[in-house]
């Protein structure tokens, strides 16, 4: 009986350590399960820190987009109204080539042109200035065009405003600025011109005038500033329909020629000084030519609207009989004023 009551005594003895170690080694396993955790938990929160570099390392600058208006001129020229304005689109940043007019006290109007340059947070700064001036004849009156070319590099550009200074008379100015990459800006011409008339043709800005004045073709040579001009003289339109002539001793124009010429609507005259001295004296303005061609069926008159005052051709735009009078300034007084006899006759034909 003893011997059963020690061996009851030994089973549940070795059962209750046996149990204290079971529990020992689920607490141990467990801290160290909640320690792996709170390890785990720290690697797979990056600190702020880390984070905050990360950011700034992939987060790529935006540039601002830029607004130029009324609003802009006010606050950085009060009392001038923006008339004109285009923009030049740099990688960096942005250039804008304005025209801005007010009402003067002497003149009435004074005319501005301004190239600003804008920075990264939007802001416009002044680049260059200057004021559309033509002495005392003839005050600026107001803008006419703007045009802009690139070179093929896209790094700098020619641009091209023109100003009526003279009101109905067409007489201008035309102001012509180089624009660099980095906002830089140069006054390459001022043309005063009468008859203005600017034009952009695919890789050129064309600026023609009066017979004095001829023609400019602005443009790049790779990188390099071009400005090509053409003589009145020698503008002839393809396809055009020549006429020479010439001064005789008696300062009379006489053609190399016949003085009638049939014709057709949409064929071009295009009249051409046969002579070192005829040409001279056509490019200086000296030798007008006048028309009924354009003068809706009036008769032939020597007044300024039937003259010719741009280039040396016309197109015809309508069908009959078409007059042309070539005439010397001194000589012109001494014509009659309506119905002189004209020094050729073309039957444009519809």
């Amino acid at each position: 009986m003893k011997v059963m009551i020690t061996c009851v005594i030994l089973i549940l003895v070795t059962a209750c350590s046996n149990t204290s170690s079971v529990d020992g080694k689920h607490t141990e396993k467990n801290t160290q399960t909640t320690e792996a955790n709170k390890n785990d938990e720290k690697e797979a929160t990056p600190s702020k820190n880390k984070n905050n570099t990360a950011s700034q390392a992939t987060t790529p600058a935006v540039k601002k987009t830029v607004i130029f208006n009324q609003s802009t001129v006010d606050q950085l020229y009060p009392g001038w109204v923006l008339k004109l304005n285009q923009l030049i689109k740099y990688p960096d940043h942005d250039v804008v080539v304005v025209g801005l007019q007010k009402e003067g006290s002497t003149w009435g109007r004074e005319g501005k042109v301004v190239v600003l340059q804008s920075d990264s947070v939007g802001n416009w700064s002044a680049n260059w200035s200057g004021d559309i001036l033509t002495g005392e004849e003839f005050p600026f009156y107001e803008f006419q065009s703007m045009a802009v070319l690139k070179s093929t590099s896209k790094k700098q550009a020619i641009a091209v405003v023109a100003a009526d200074t003279g009101g109905s008379t067409g007489f201008g100015q035309v102001i012509t600025l180089l624009i660099g990459e980095n906002g830089k800006t140069s006054l390459k011409k001022t043309f005063d011109v009468n008859a203005m008339s600017v034009e952009q043709k695919d890789t050129k800005i064309v600026v023609s005038g009066d017979q004095q004045f001829g023609t400019h073709e602005l443009s790049f040579n790779e990188e390099q500033f071009v400005d090509s001009k053409t003589s009145a003289s020698d503008l002839s339109p393809d396809g055009a329909v020549q006429v020479n002539f010439k001064l005789d001793p008696n300062e009379d124009i006489v053609l190399l020629g016949q003085d009638t010429l049939n014709m057709s609507v949409g064929q071009t005259i295009s009249f051409i000084p046969a002579d070192d001295k005829t040409r001279a004296a056509f490019e200086q303005g000296i030798i007008g030519i006048y028309s009924d061609a354009w003068n809706s069926g009036a008769p032939l008159n020597t007044s300024n609207s039937d003259r010719l005052w741009e280039g040396n051709s016309y197109t015809f735009d309508h069908g009959g009989e078409v007059h042309f009078l070539l005439v010397t300034d001194d000589k012109v007084v001494s014509l009659p004023f309506e119905n002189p006899i004209p020094t050729i006759t073309i039957n444009v034909q519809p």
